[in-house]
């Protein structure tokens, strides 16, 4: 089982609700408009945030249900497959 480093732990706690609540509002946004769904590095590269942070705040959204992993998959900017999330249907409604 996976166990997150202390410094991990400390990452994510150190950035704000409301650094989160702006991230997940323009992951939202971004998602609205690209209704088929679109892998956090081509939404990274629609709002101008690293990877990373992207994958971190998909990640919080899905545990929250308001996006779901679809079951397909696109490249990366590194040319691995990551998986195409996509609104959930009762919130994109």
């Amino acid at each position: 089982m996976f166990k997150p480093r202390k410094t991990s732990i400390a990452a994510y706690h150190s950035i704000s609700l409301e650094s989160k609540k702006t991230m997940w509002a323009k992951i939202i946004k971004t998602l609205k408009r690209n209704r088929s769904g679109l892998n956090y590095y081509e939404i990274a590269v629609r709002i101008g945030a690293e990877p990373v942070q992207v994958a971190r705040r998909l990640n919080e959204l899905v545990q929250a249900k308001l996006i779901e992993n679809t079951k397909l998959t696109r490249p990366t900017g590194t040319g691995r497959q990551a998986v195409v999330r996509k609104l959930n249907k009762k919130y994109a409604a």
